[in-house]
């Protein structure tokens, strides 16, 4: 909403390169009436009038993501509208949009880092896993070696619930690229 000055005068602003970032009587340039219903984070001053970002389909963007009308020392000029800024990245100096493929895997961390969440809210964290995980060896330790039937019948009863877990397919699909992987990196770790 417009104060009774701005309604009344011609409006002056104080700029950076060409972001207005005051709107004041002691502006140093005047900039004429804003438009109205929009905020002066979309709009920008080239000089002679007004621009509206919204209304570009290039902007120029600095190496800290600010948003430009013109050319300002150190932006590059993006073929973007103003609805993209959520996808501009920073990638080692380089300013680019998000790939499909970039939203498609920052999709895919985010996803795998509530299921993270969630298991170590209701199992623990990585150090509670791992002890569960020596328990299962040791588990299958006693049941095969030690032909403890204790530790057997204990296996029998949670088999159908691991295999829930970890399905035959996805064991079949996933695991044995893993451990063709993981032979070649001991190697060089244990070498």
């Amino acid at each position: 909403m417009l104060s009774a000055f701005e309604k009344e005068t011609k409006m002056k602003a104080i700029i950076d390169r060409d972001i207005i970032t005051y709107i004041t009587p002691r502006g140093s340039i005047e900039i004429g009436s804003l438009p109205k219903g929009i905020g002066l984070e979309r709009l920008r001053w080239d000089g002679e009038k007004i621009i509206d970002l919204a209304d570009l389909e290039s902007i120029w963007v600095g190496h800290d993501l600010t948003l430009h009308a013109i050319e300002v020392p150190g932006s590059r000029l993006i073929e973007m509208n103003y609805r993209d800024r959520k996808r501009l990245i920073n990638d080692a100096g380089s300013i680019r949009l998000k790939t499909i493929d970039d939203l498609e895997s920052e999709r895919k961390t985010l996803k795998k880092n509530r299921l993270r969440a969630g298991i170590q809210k209701d199992v623990g964290d990585s150090q509670d896993q791992l002890a569960d995980a020596y328990k299962l060896i040791c588990l299958l330790v006693m049941a095969l070696v030690g032909k403890d039937e204790t530790a057997q019948k204990l296996l029998g009863d949670l088999a159908p619930d691991i295999e829930a877990i970890y399905p035959m397919a996805q064991l079949n699909s996933h695991l044995p690229e893993t451990i063709k992987i993981l032979k070649e990196k001991m190697r060089d770790y244990y070498g």
